[in-house]
């Protein structure tokens, strides 16, 4: 039977015939090449799986993690001290009192029993003032000439008519409440003064020493005429109430 009768019978029989040289090669090298790509992946894989387990990335992702917590917190305090910075000065200017001045409010140091002036106090003598035993308390009770005084009166201790103040020889009257209860004037002359009521009840003295912090020889007379409670011209609503 010829060729062209059995065609399949021709082209079966290649199945028979011997693989060249050239086709083995040809074979091999494709399962050459697929096995290096195969080797190449895996080794590609084995890289990153060190790499993800490797101590440096630990250590890096570490460190990112702190550095967050760390500006976390940085900010916080931040935000903490400025509001306490905030609440100190707000409460140093809310205790600061409604007359304040910066040229008087300003507390003189006692030397004895002298008031002295505080450098940057802007020439202030502070004298407290309260009545014992029918008598006006100034401490201290000397102050320099040229230098302003500055009398702050204990109101609740001062009663009814002791609250009217007659200074006669720097000119001062003056009637004091809770909400007024201070009196200022700068001495110009050297002595021992008077302070009294406006009804010469309750009396009192101070010294005014020289410029160059000697005492003078004068002292004003005191006036010994006294007025009764609720007379005319008092007005301080009574005596010792």
């Amino acid at each position: 039977m010829s060729n062209e009768e059995n065609p399949e019978k021709g082209e079966n029989n290649t199945e028979g015939q011997d693989i060249g040289p050239d086709s083995e090669e040809g074979i091999e090298n494709e399962d050459s090449i697929s096995n290096e790509e195969i080797e190449e992946i895996n080794e590609d894989e084995k890289i990153d799986e060190e790499n993800e387990d490797s101590p440096e990335a630990d250590s890096y992702e570490e460190e990112i993690k702190p550095a967050g917590k760390e500006n976390k917190y940085f900010f916080r305090f931040v935000a903490i001290t400025v509001i306490v910075l905030f609440a100190i000065v707000l409460f140093k200017f809310s205790s600061v009192p409604a007359d304040y001045s910066p040229g008087n409010r300003i507390a003189g140091d006692v030397t004895g029993n002298v008031a002295t002036n505080v450098e940057g106090a802007g020439e202030v003598q502070v004298v407290k003032m309260y009545v014992k035993n029918s008598e006006y308390i100034l401490e201290p009770n000397t102050f320099k000439a040229g230098s302003k005084v500055r009398i702050e009166a204990d109101v609740s201790r001062i009663p009814g008519c002791a609250k009217s103040i007659v200074i006669s020889a720097f000119g001062i009257r003056k009637s004091l409440t809770p909400s007024k209860n201070v009196i200022e004037f700068t001495p110009n002359k050297a002595g021992t003064f008077n302070i009294a009521c406006s009804m010469n009840m309750y009396k009192g003295t101070f010294t005014v020493l020289e410029n160059d912090g000697t005492k003078s020889n004068y002292v004003e007379k005191a006036n010994t005429a006294a007025s009764s409670c609720g007379g005319a011209g008092g007005g301080c609503g009574g005596c010792g109430g």
